[in-house]
């Protein structure tokens, strides 16, 4: 292919394959993927289809007035008093009596509005006459049109009741019984043909102990079946193929005959003696990528094959495209890659528009190890934290890509940075939801707690951050507001050093509670909330003071606190205007506390964080005194504190 021809001058055991990013292997996988031709289903199997075509109701929906509810058809104008009966409408009845004023007829829910009423009073509204069985007593007055569901007032002839592209599930299926469609227009399934290379593979059903040294049983390929129908996918299972090219080649002959549209392929697509995917895929069609920077999942392959059409009158078939992926043979690999690029195009061939992995944000509850030199996808399971208002990511455990476990109960692949170090409890990352759903469905668990503090969110932080623990040691808290940093875009400079000044300026051993979230006023107030809970006697946020847009830090700190310190802020800009930075009028840094804590707004630029501190710091300790937080000692050689005498 052209890809592989440039890379020609390589040495021999380099790859030949240059690596691409993940969101370049969905863009080009996707741009090679065509929706199918529309079909029309029974009703009966249009669930979980995509509709191909605008459904618009063909007649009114009520076709006549109907009752809301049991009662009596009344005409309004004759307000309350008693009245003759003169029969009965209930929902399906074919003949319907007349009403006339002074008459009254009883109607219950659905039944068709008689011919000259023109209300519907409630049951609960009337009393039955003793000893005259035919008449009622009506206590309320009907307004005119109470109670009455009007003709087309559901739907009217040409509204459109579905769009083309909607998904079909089972509100959808009730819509299209209703405006009487039996066979909709939907997208078809697409069809998927699953095959595991590999000589050291055994059928699933080998007896326990009979498997020969160094043979697995073939656990990806039933895997990946159970995953493509999830997907509404239709499955073609083409077993297990040994590691010769001959093989290969008529397996790939029998799912283009069977009619797939994609093939899936487990195994053989490394830089092995015996890794012969690749090279097949050359000889028979394109190599579109065959290295993708990701772990776990680096060896992804992605081919498309020609197909040529069939002629005919009746039975003729268009040109098209076989989409094939090679996969890495690892489990965890495989079905970690399965659902981040072929699930999108198995949901574009099947006609979904957005066909990409839905994304929400999560905090980690626990420490996770970087890899500097892949970003990674971590399993995990989300929970929901009651007390933090947010979603949870809890680790499915060790992340090895031959170890499956890893995949129990996952629900989302937690996007790690590339970068050295660890993540630390509390960071916000950004979760993909995997599974046979476009949205959160399963019911997630409540009340999971993330220890307090949750530690420094920086992506390469050292273990330079204590954590709080039962010693009674003050609590500081540092949270930096940045969009870009929380993304894992550029290491955190401003927490770090909001910490290694206070540092210098207390004499009291303080715990550092450090968080890091995105320029958004709900997580901004979380934390804060979050802080102030854990007893922080002083918390200094960095970032989101300026006028921009997205600037929110001020009003995200006016949710949480119930008084405010312009002084704070009118010392940090007058500082910062005398060093000679004049877009200082622009900050609306200011201070202000809840209960005991006190929080000051610092700005996100680091140059300016020791002014600021310089600044204002004199003042925080008594301020914090009168709010009865904890005792902090200044640092007598780096700042004098200002205390009253006896303080």
């Amino acid at each position: 292919s052209g890809l592989r021809s440039k890379m020609d001058a390589c040495p021999s055991l380099a790859s030949p394959w240059p690596m691409i990013s993940i969101a370049d292997a969905n863009r080009i996988s996707l741009m090679h993927t065509i929706p199918l031709p529309a079909v029309a289903v029974p009703l009966g199997q249009s669930l979980g289809r995509v509709l191909a075509a605008d459904v618009t109701a063909q007649e009114p929906i009520p076709a006549v007035p109907t009752s809301i509810m049991d009662g009596y058809a009344v005409v309004a104008a004759d307000g309350a008093g008693d009245f003759d009966i003169v029969g009965g409408s209930r929902a399906g009845d074919g003949t319907i009596p007349v009403v006339s004023p002074g008459k009254v007829c009883y109607i219950t829910t659905g039944g068709c509005v008689p011919a000259g009423a023109d209300a519907v009073v409630m049951i609960e509204e009337t009393q039955k006459l003793q000893g005259a069985p035919d008449r009622v007593r009506v206590l309320k007055a009907g307004r005119a049109r109470q109670n009455i569901r009007e003709t087309a007032s559901d739907m009217a002839v040409g509204d459109k009741v579905l769009n083309a592209g909607d998904l079909v599930g089972p509100a959808e299926v009730g819509l299209l019984a209703t405006v009487g469609i039996v066979r909709p227009s939907v997208l078809p399934q697409a069809v998927v043909a699953i095959c595991s290379t590999g000589d050291e593979l055994a059928e699933v059903d080998a007896p326990v102990g009979s498997l020969p040294r160094g043979t697995v049983r073939d656990s990806n390929r039933a895997m990946l079946i159970a995953a493509c129908q999830a997907e509404s996918a239709t499955v073609l299972d083409m077993g297990i193929v040994g590691d010769e090219q001959g093989s290969l080649d008529k397996m790939l002959d029998a799912a283009i005959a069977q009619g797939a549209n994609v093939l899936v392929t487990t195994g053989g697509v490394s830089m092995g003696d015996k890794d012969l995917v690749k090279p097949m895929l050359e000889k028979r069609g394109s190599i579109h990528f065959g290295r993708v920077l990701m772990k776990p999942g680096k060896p992804l392959t992605f081919a498309t094959i020609s197909l040529a059409g069939s002629g005919g009158d009746t039975k003729a078939t268009p040109a098209r495209n076989l989409l094939v992926f090679g996969l890495p043979g690892n489990p965890v690999s495989s079905l970690v890659t399965f659902q981040l690029v072929v699930v999108p195009v198995l949901r574009k061939l099947m006609g979904i528009a957005d066909p990409m992995l839905r994304r929400v944000r999560v905090y980690t509850s626990e420490p996770l190890p970087l890899d500097p030199a892949r970003p990674e996808y971590h399993r995990a399971y989300l929970c929901w934290d009651d007390g933090l208002g947010a979603l949870v990511a809890k680790s499915t455990g060790g992340q090895r890509s031959s170890r499956l476990l890893s995949m129990r109960s996952a629900d989302a692949l937690l996007q790690l940075p590339q970068a050295s170090g660890c993540l630390p409890t509390g960071s916000l990352v950004t979760a993909l939801l995997i599974g046979h759903s476009l949205s959160i469905t399963s019911a997630l668990q409540s009340s999971v707690a993330i220890p307090f503090p949750p530690g420094c969110v920086t992506s390469t932080s050292e273990a330079t951050f204590k954590l709080a623990g039962n010693d009674n040691k003050p609590i500081v808290g540092v949270l930096t507001v940045s969009d870009r940093a929380s993304r894992g875009l550029y290491d955190d400079v401003s927490g770090p050093l909001i910490v290694e000044v206070l540092k210098e300026y207390l004499a009291t051993e303080c715990h550092y509670m450090c968080r890091m979230v995105p320029d958004e006023v709900p997580f901004i107030e979380a934390a804060l909330r979050q802080m102030v809970a854990a007893g922080c006697a002083l918390v200094c946020t960095t970032g989101g003071t300026g006028p921009a847009e997205r600037d929110v830090t001020p009003e995200a700190m006016a949710l949480v606190c119930s008084k405010r310190y312009d002084g704070f802020g009118e010392a940090m800009r007058r500082a910062s205007l005398d060093a000679g930075v004049p877009t200082a009028i622009l900050s609306r840094q200011c201070a202000a506390s809840a209960g005991k804590t006190l929080i000051i707004n610092l700005p996100g630029k680091p140059n300016a964080i020791r002014t600021c501190l310089d600044a204002v710091f004199p003042a925080v300790p008594y301020c914090i005194d009168l709010l009865g937080g904890a005792y902090l000692q200044g640092n007598p050689d780096k700042v004098k504190v200002f205390r009253p005498p006896g303080k």
